[in-house]
């Protein structure tokens, strides 16, 4: 299955928040990929749900991790997504 990916390299991530227009609900999730690590592990993935929606949601989820985020995926069902924004909070300024 493929699912429509943003990357994003470089950060220290502690949560990530998006607004999205959906006409598929569906499994999400988000993945990272840590320093030390070379491949994206089933470990540093945190799923959520998504619902069809004629208008905006906003997703806040949640990542925990003690190692240093270098690269972030966002997998979305598939069919049509429209993102407005796209936020990333990190752990050091």
């Amino acid at each position: 299955m493929h699912y429509p990916t943003a990357s994003f390299a470089g950060m220290f991530l502690l949560g990530i928040r998006f607004l999205q227009s959906r006409q598929t609900s569906g499994p999400a999730a988000i993945a990272w990929r840590l320093s030390e690590g070379k491949d994206f592990v089933p470990a540093n993935r945190a799923t959520f749900e998504v619902k069809a929606s004629n208008g905006w949601q906003t997703f806040e989820v949640p990542v925990n991790t003690d190692g240093q985020i270098i690269h972030v995926r966002v997998h979305l069902p598939g069919g049509i997504t429209e993102i407005l924004s796209l936020g990333i909070t990190r752990s050091h300024p």
